[in-house]
């Protein structure tokens, strides 16, 4: 059995290589508060599984319990939702960090509709905790935030200057009195432009090759000075203002996010794109088409409406317009397609789907 993952292209390109036959598509929300309650709810599911793998799938009992017998509950697993995709000798367990289902169906493909809004591939960005004191760099999308490693990244001004060393400076005045100088208000500038300098040195290598956002958080003018000194094509140059030291990760997830979904463009570019190409032969949005188009490996960006990826809310086959957009979403990422969802329903038409072609 795999081990349970947050989904990504590689999940559904794993899925869209799995044989023809009865797959089973399990989504269970669960709470680490009630897991009695969420072993009982994913042991009824399975069962229902079981007898209709038997009643209509030519399983024997055998065979579909020992299907059923591989899914579980992740013991470490979060708040969210428990995904198992279930098949003859395979078995994929996806995490969702939302709670969504339940939802049990059985077709002759994976139901992988209800994990595309959660693909790490849509709205990815970078946010840049900093200041002075405290420098973090993380990866985010819309539903998750991770912390990234950054090597030789310095943890603060402090440690970065460690061995700059500050004489103060006196003048006379006419009294004959001897007063410190303001010169320590420039060296403070001076050393904080370096130090923003060497974190900026230190992300370039991890973010080289990305177009993703870079959204920074930290107080005014220190924030201001990183915007204006990174080399960072992508980064946001209006930072998300206030000291981030005590945030955690979720904190800088939120108001990170705040900043980054009008920022991440690549929907809305995908978006302007299809309704420019209706018409033209270079992006479809009919059924027959899409699959047409899917099969044959023209499609270069599938866009998925959010109400397409709703999971069914009782027990069955999977039916057969779910079913087709199923397999346009594995042939089309099978075939190196990016899949994206809209942040609303706004694809040309009111369609499911619409496929942008190669050319």
């Amino acid at each position: 059995m795999d081990h349970a993952a947050t989904p990504d292209l590689r999940t559904v390109r794993d899925l869209s290589e799995w044989p023809e036959g009865a797959v089973v598509s399990l989504y269970v929300p669960v709470n680490p508060a009630h897991r009695d309650v969420d072993r009982v709810a994913l042991k009824a599911a399975l069962q229902w599984a079981e007898e209709e793998l038997v009643a209509h799938h030519g399983f024997s009992p055998a065979d579909a319990g020992a299907l059923a017998g591989a899914a579980s509950v992740p013991a470490a697993v979060q708040a969210g939702t428990v995904v198992w995709f279930l098949g003859r000798d395979r078995a994929r367990c996806v995490l969702l960090p939302e709670p969504i289902g339940p939802s049990t169906v059985v077709g002759p493909v994976p139901d992988v509709l209800g994990v595309l809004p959660y693909l790490g591939d849509n709205g990815n960005y970078f946010a840049l905790a900093l200041s002075q004191h405290r420098v973090r760099l993380f990866r985010a999308s819309r539903y998750r935030i991770e912390s990234v490693k950054v090597p030789d990244l310095p943890k603060s001004l402090e440690e970065a200057l460690w061995f700059v060393r500050r004489e103060p400076t006196f003048e006379r005045h006419g009294s004959g009195v001897m007063h410190a100088s303001g010169g320590g208000r420039e060296w403070h500038k001076d050393d904080m432009q370096r130090f923003v300098q060497l974190v900026d040195e230190a992300l370039l290598p991890v973010m080289r090759g990305s177009t993703a956002p870079l959204v920074v958080l930290g107080v005014g003018y220190e924030a201001a000075m990183f915007v204006n000194v990174s080399r960072y094509r992508h980064v946001v140059r209006e930072p998300v203002e206030g000291s981030p030291d005590s945030l955690d990760a979720e904190q800088v997830h939120a108001r990170s996010w705040a900043v980054a979904k009008d920022r991440v463009s690549a929907v809305g570019d995908l978006l302007a794109k299809a309704r420019e190409l209706m018409g033209t032969g270079m992006a479809v949005a009919d059924a027959t088409e899409l699959s047409a188009a899917a099969v044959s490996g023209a499609v270069g960006s599938l866009l998925v409406s959010p109400t397409a990826t709703a999971v069914p809310t009782a027990p069955g086959e999977l039916d057969s317009a779910r079913e087709a957009l199923c397999r346009v979403v594995l042939w089309s990422v099978g075939s190196g397609a990016g899949v994206f969802v809209t942040p609303d329903d706004r694809l040309p038409g009111g369609a499911a789907a619409v496929a942008l072609l190669r050319r």
